[in-house]
């Protein structure tokens, strides 16, 4: 067949592939095909009409056999890296986007795409040089923004990162992803108080939500049931720290007044997903959903009272409930602070987190538990607390497990004065952006340059569950984080008999340690100031009377303060959901 009429017929199956004329463009191919076998670039198309399809080996054989005929072809080794990549082959797919590289330096979206997968595997710096070639290729590449935003903040350099989810927004307004990442990553941002944070989420929810909202009638109340409906939100729902408090509360739910539906968008169910999923009546897998179809699928279910459990972390869902698809929408659980939407009617917290004085930092009406905001659903299968491992080791060990984006340099500051402060302790940090070699020797450096010798740090990166439960149990004191404390990890620290030291701000993300402390009587290891904060860590650290003292009854204070009780703490949230379905 002529070259003309091969590249007009490949240009005619295209438009029908890009229309979503399957059909028809595989009919134009075929007929192509017959007469040009060897079209490499026909076969791409065909590859990539399989993947659409669902049948993913068709398409990986189909791909190999046009690169196989053209091997220097960037597209369709990119393309073929997408699909590789989709399908959980990461090692496969990083080869290809490093090949498409190599074909074509200038290609924006493989190095956005490899830099993804990079730092996936924990690889931040290279991460981090990848997502900076994707801009300088493509400066207005808003997902390299975002993306170099996150990798930054997780090397540390939160400055930068802010500038670069500025830079996402700014390239693209609609771009929801990077406003919630700029506003995930400024509750960690020291320089930024509770009215800033307050005006930058109601700026996001004016952004993104009320547009929508603006042209969608909210789901009318229903007439009284005899059991309400409530739904829960969540991307979450598997081996993440919201399993450990929604875990409770599903198990807990009296069946007899409430039905629950869970709107799961986990995207890799795991063992937990399964465990969550058979707590309740109804499952309903949204992952696959538009926010539009799954809105219409909640408004089918009627439901009285829908809960959003992730804010603005990753993958969450805010935009569903910017179209009403239940008469009451509420924030609650997953993220430390407001949602920004008006279309949020309700947020759940508790009195310490959130004092009366704080309502104007949130569009939503707040609700108060009466003792905290959360049930603690313990890891199966701890031991015992051990004996306080000072005594063996003949010196404290200090522990900092966190998310990455928390360890500002302010912390390290204030760590290496608890150090300076007793001489013989060491410091253990856990993190995930630790499995990055150049990232960890940069923060060994910082210690250094700051008086604190190599071998009294150890840096570690994630490992899994039960290692770091193991390492949990090694530490003597736990060092929370501040703006941003810890509210899961210092909850496992507890259970297995480590006291934290925290400090308290003002903003909701600065007083979970508060709430968490002052619930078991332990007001005293909160602190108000950096320099209070690192004297009651030294303190703490040269009474081991007292450390051994609250390593031994740590777990039962938990206990006592019902902060582990399901059926009371679930009790006391039916009581807020049948308040807030009566009140007009």
């Amino acid at each position: 067949m002529a070259g003309d009429k091969s590249q007009e017929l490949l240009a005619r199956a295209s438009e029908d592939f890009e229309a979503g004329r399957l059909d028809g463009a595989r009919w134009t191919l075929q007929r192509l095909l017959t007469k040009d076998p060897r079209n490499a670039d026909a076969i791409h198309l065909l590859a990539l009409m399989a993947a659409r399809e669902g049948n993913v080996q068709q398409s990986v054989d189909l791909f190999r056999k046009a690169i196989g005929i053209m091997p220097n072809v960037a597209r369709h080794r990119y393309n073929f890296a997408v699909l590789l990549m989709s399908v959980g082959q990461s090692q496969a797919a990083i080869a290809e986007y490093r090949t498409t590289i190599q074909l074509d330096p200038t290609f924006a979206s493989a190095h956005n795409n490899l830099g993804n997968a990079l730092r996936a595997q924990g690889k931040l710096t290279e991460a981090r040089d990848h997502f900076g070639e994707a801009i300088r290729y493509s400066p207005q590449h808003a997902s390299a923004h975002s993306n170099l935003g996150t990798v930054l903040a997780d090397l540390g350099e939160l400055d930068q990162g802010v500038s670069e989810f500025r830079a996402a927004i700014a390239a693209n307004p609609e771009f929801f992803r990077a406003h919630s990442n700029l506003l995930l990553n400024l509750t960690a941002y020291e320089k930024c108080d509770a009215e800033t944070l307050f005006r930058e989420h109601q700026s996001w929810g004016r952004q993104h939500a009320d547009p929508i909202a603006a042209s969608i009638a909210p789901a009318p109340s229903g007439p009284a049931k005899e059991r309400l409906r409530i739904g829960y939100v969540s991307s979450d729902f598997r081996m993440h720290s919201v399993a450990f408090f929604i875990d409770p509360i599903l198990a807990a739910h009296d069946r007899r007044k409430f039905e629950v539906t869970c709107y799961s968008s986990v995207r890799t169910p795991d063992a937990m997903t399964g465990l969550l999923r058979g707590r309740v009546e109804r499952w309903r897998d949204i992952s696959s959903l538009s926010d539009e179809q799954a809105a219409a699928m909640i408004r089918e279910d009627r439901i009285d009272i829908l809960v959003d459990l992730g804010g603005h972390t990753s993958d969450s869902r805010l935009l569903l409930f910017a179209r009403k698809p239940a008469p009451i929408q509420v924030e609650y659980l997953g993220y430390p602070g407001t949602s920004g939407m008006r279309q949020m009617d309700y947020l759940i917290t508790d009195a310490r987190v959130a004092p009366l004085e704080s309502d104007r930092f949130y569009p939503e009406r707040v609700i108060r538990l009466p003792r905290t905001f959360f049930c603690y659903g313990p890891p199966d299968r701890v031991p015992d607390i051990d004996p306080l491992p000072a005594i063996a080791n003949g010196q404290v060990r200090f522990g900092v497990f966190t998310n990455p984006i928390k360890i500002r340099p302010v912390m390290i500051e204030n760590w290496a004065k608890i150090l300076q402060g007793v001489p013989s302790a060491r410091l253990t940090i856990q993190t995930q952006s630790l499995r990055d070699d150049a990232h960890r020797q940069d923060l060994l450096t910082r210690f250094v340059a700051l008086g604190i010798e190599e071998s009294r740090i150890d840096l570690q990166g994630s490992t899994d569950f039960r290692e770091y439960l193991s390492t949990l149990r090694s530490t003597d004191i736990g060092l929370d984080t501040f703006p941003f404390n810890g509210h899961t990890t210092t909850c496992h620290a507890l259970f297995v008999g480590v006291p934290t030291v925290t400090q308290a701000g003002q903003m909701h993300a600065s007083r979970m340690g508060l709430s968490i402390c002052e619930s078991i009587q332990l007001g005293d290891l909160v602190a108000t100031s950096a320099d209070e904060y690192v004297m009651k860590a030294i303190a703490l650290a040269n009474d081991p009377a007292r450390l051994s003292e609250l390593r031994a009854g740590l777990r039962q204070r938990l206990i006592d303060a019902g902060m582990m009780d399901r059926a009371r703490f679930t009790r006391e949230l039916e009581t807020v959901y049948q308040d807030l379905s009566r009140r007009p």
